[in-house]
């Protein structure tokens, strides 16, 4: 409970009062589960700041989930299900691209991969390419040449 203490005082120059406990609802004007947060990082007390400060007036609630560190297989399990939801979740970034950017990757040439990152307190998520192949995304202009076993880093969510 300390983290979150320092966090508000330190980034909102606000009081705050930490709990653990699962949520089923909330009534907060400002609501953010552990998820969002977790994907930016580092940049994120700033952005969170300014963009809560916009719409919070004296008296409002606002609730963050924040996810906590749980052992590493724990975790390796949770981003690589063996239901595979995590990894058609994680390709689906390549399909998107495909249909909204135009490109070209072949979903079919590529699986996933989650890593732990101790260092850096985060789980890291990757589409590996399973043989060379040479990718085109048209919107931007990129053309790509990988090699079989060669990573794209998709998503990174920090603990």
């Amino acid at each position: 409970m300390y983290a979150a203490t320092e966090f508000f005082q330190k980034y909102f120059s606000a009081t705050s009062r930490g709990f653990v406990r699962k949520y089923s609802f909330a009534t907060a004007k400002t609501f953010s589960t552990g998820a969002t947060p977790s994907l930016f990082g580092q940049s994120l007390p700033k952005r969170m700041r300014s963009s809560s400060a916009a719409v919070l007036q004296r008296g409002d609630a606002f609730l963050l989930g924040a996810d906590l560190v749980k052992p590493e297989r724990d975790l390796l399990i949770a981003y690589d299900d063996p239901l595979g939801v995590s990894a058609a979740f994680n390709l689906n970034v390549l399909l998107r691209i495909n249909r909204e950017l135009g490109g070209n990757f072949d979903l079919r040439g590529f699986r996933h991969r989650a890593a732990w990152n101790a260092a850096l307190s985060r789980m890291e998520m990757f589409a590996v390419s399973t043989r060379a192949q040479h990718v085109r995304i048209q919107a931007i202009d990129l053309e790509l040449d990988l090699e079989e076993r060669e990573a794209i880093w998709t998503e990174s969510s920090y603990k």
